[in-house]
């Protein structure tokens, strides 16, 4: 799979260059340095909607893990975020990241239930909001039936994903295919040491489901707090770029960019869908897609700061020591 990583990203990259030069690096570069200070107010909305990502994810915790301070979760989730965002692994290798660290308290299984589960909530809470942002903003931009119909055909499919996830998760059903293949004898030790290991995994997901079902709905109720925050970020560079701001304009903008990111999870960190797209948004809501391309920036910096930020967690929990537990 790294081969098709590297493809999307290569012609992500070919896309931002290409927006950039029709727009105008110049253009760009201007609509950046009207925002001054308020870089600092950007990069703190941000840092604003990972704490309550943090929240959610708290929420989905087991076993020991259910133990942890809020504070080294959120150092956790932003070593695993950093992961996700600065390397080609289509958003897993963060994943893998935050079990490992998770599993360093000795609960492998609840750790790999609480990396699962999280990743449920995280995805639920993204595509309800944005399904039912962009549902309610679509009518309000005139855009080709074509997008309209690729957007409903993709939400279909993610819908269909996620309740599938699950369905499996629900049913412990995730370690199915190793149990099946156990049973007629391939693999020998090793996948016979897979099973036991998923089969413990699916109880601990069962029981989560079956004795916690309202964590997993504040979970994603604290997941959609956190996106929200992005619409102030628009609305806030509207005031300053533009000269004037909306709360509606600002929602119609966010839906509908969070939407291509949503579909361009294949390309790693988003580039140049993330840029591309902006523009793309700025032009038809009447404004110049220079700015959107320069909102695209804005996007992609105050992430980075807080990947670096998640870097040197992972540096800090990867040398050890206690950052707490709640008992």
């Amino acid at each position: 799979m790294r081969w098709v990583h590297r493809i999307f990203f290569a012609g992500g990259v070919a896309l931002l260059l290409w927006v950039f030069l029709r727009l105008g690096p110049g253009e760009v570069l201007h609509h950046l340095s009207l925002i001054g200070w308020g870089w600092v107010f950007l990069i703190g909305l941000e840092g604003l909607g990972e704490f309550f990502h943090t929240m959610g994810w708290r929420r989905c915790m087991s076993g020991k893990c259910r133990e942890l301070s809020w504070l080294k979760v959120g150092m956790i989730r932003q070593a695993g975020m950093s992961f996700n965002y600065l390397t080609p692994t289509a958003h897993m290798g963060g994943e893998v990241v935050k079990g490992v660290l998770l599993g360093a308290l000795g609960d492998g299984v609840g750790a790999t239930a609480s990396v699962i589960v999280g990743k449920l909530a995280l995805a639920s809470a993204q595509l309800l909001f944005v399904s039912i942002g962009s549902f309610a903003t679509l009518w309000m931009v005139s855009l080709p039936w074509g997008f309209v119909v690729i957007w409903v055909l993709s939400t279909a499919c993610f819908s269909a994903g996620i309740g599938g996830f699950l369905w499996l998760q629900k049913r412990g059903k995730l370690g199915g295919i190793a149990r099946a293949l156990e049973r007629k004898g391939f693999g020998g030790r090793f996948v016979a040491s897979a099973a036991r290991w998923l089969t413990e995994v699916d109880r601990d997901l069962e029981a989560f489901h079956r004795e916690r079902p309202g964590d997993l709905y504040r979970a994603i109720l604290w997941h959609m707090v956190g996106f929200s925050m992005g619409i102030l970020q628009v609305e806030l560079f509207l005031r300053w770029v533009v000269g004037s701001g909306s709360l509606g304009r600002a929602a119609i903008i966010w839906f509908l960019g969070a939407w291509f990111d949503l579909v361009g999870f294949m390309v790693p960190a988003g580039v140049g869908v993330q840029e591309g797209s902006r523009a793309l948004l700025f032009d038809l809501m009447g404004l110049k897609g220079a700015t959107g391309l320069a909102f695209g920036v804005v996007l992609r910096v105050t992430k980075g700061f807080w990947a670096v930020v998640g870097l040197v967690c992972y540096g800090l929990l990867a040398r050890g020591g206690n950052w707490g537990r709640v008992g």
